[in-house]
């Protein structure tokens, strides 16, 4: 088999690999054998019907966002408002089950509606990057806590540099 063919259906493939070498405290040296993560190979049909993993897909439109929001910004610095307006109505597309994406957009077409580029531009920039790296709580999925009890890093935010949620100070 050439390493680029997949495995027949049924069969599984490697996808990682791991091992562990560290050293404790008094220097000895230690080792986790190493370990592979295989997953099984399957027919289309049977991907198609795999239920989608609601977290997943919300980190998709996050990242699809974050992607739209930088382009927006490039076009603001162009000065290019129909470009802007289009990207936008794409994002708020991807923000129909999420409040806080819609709530991020909806900020932006409100700067948008300015036609300030810079401070468009830099919203959209930073906004886009802070999406795109941004870390996430492990139980976000299944509950929609109060997020100013979880640490700032974690707290999803409107707008920049803002203390909390709703972007204020």
């Amino acid at each position: 088999m050439s390493s680029t063919a997949l495995p027949a259906a049924g069969e599984t493939l490697a996808v990682l690999q791991t091992s562990v070498a560290y050293r404790d405290i008094a220097g000895s040296e230690y080792g986790v054998p190493e370990s592979w993560l295989s997953l099984p190979v399957l027919t289309e049909e049977a991907f198609r019907v795999l239920p989608a993993d609601e977290s997943i897909a919300r980190r998709f439109h996050e990242a699809e966002a974050a992607r739209l929001q930088e382009f927006a910004g490039r076009a603001a610095r162009q000065r290019n408002w129909n470009e802007v307006d289009s990207l936008l109505a794409q994002a708020r597309s991807l923000a129909v089950n999420s409040p806080w994406l819609k709530e991020g957009v909806t900020n932006l077409q409100a700067l948008a509606a300015q036609r300030d580029d810079v401070l468009f531009s830099k919203e959209a920039s930073y906004g886009a990057a802070s999406m795109s790296a941004r870390l996430r709580y492990k139980m976000e999925s299944a509950a929609l806590c109060d997020e100013a009890a979880l640490p700032s890093h974690l707290q999803r935010k409107i707008r920049q540099g803002k203390k909390g949620k709703d972007g204020g100070e």
